[in-house]
C-alpha cells in the first residue's frame, strides 16, 4: 500500500511573505476552529499557525499575497532537518496550488 502526505489548508496569512534568494518564499498561515462547548454552551476557538514554504514556481503569485488574505493551499507536511536531527518545526511545502479566496488589499 502507498502512503500519502497531503495537507489542505484554508486560513489567513499572518505576515507578509518573504522571498528568499529568488528561489522560494515563506509566510505563516492561521487556521481557526470554532465550536460551542456542549457542557457550558460557551463559544470556544482554537488557532493553529502553519509555516508555509512556496517554491520558485509560485513566486509570481506571492507578489499578490498579503497579510490577512484568505488562502486555499495544497502541499506536503515537512519536518526540518538540523544537522542530522529532526526538529519539531513542521512546515507545509506547497506542491499543489495556492488560491487567493479573499484579498485584504
Amino acid at each position: 500500500m502507498t502512503s500519502i502526505n497531503k495537507a489542505i489548508l484554508i486560513g489567513r496569512v499572518g505576515q507578509e511573505p518573504k522571498v528568499i534568494n529568488e528561489s522560494f518564499a515563506t509566510f505563516s498561515l492561521a487556521t481557526t476552529e470554532k465550536w460551542k462547548d456542549k457542557e457550558t454552551g460557551e463559544k470556544k476557538e482554537s488557532t493553529e499557525w502553519h509555516n508555509i514554504i512556496a517554491s520558485k514556481g509560485f513566486l509570481k503569485l506571492i507578489e499578490y499575497i498579503h497579510k490577512g488574505d484568505l488562502l486555499y493551499i495544497e502541499g506536503k507536511i515537512k519536518t526540518r532537518d538540523n544537522n542530522g536531527q529532526k526538529v519539531t518545526d513542521i512546515s507545509v511545502s506547497v506542491d499543489g496550488q495556492i488560491v487567493i479566496l479573499e484579498s485584504k488589499k
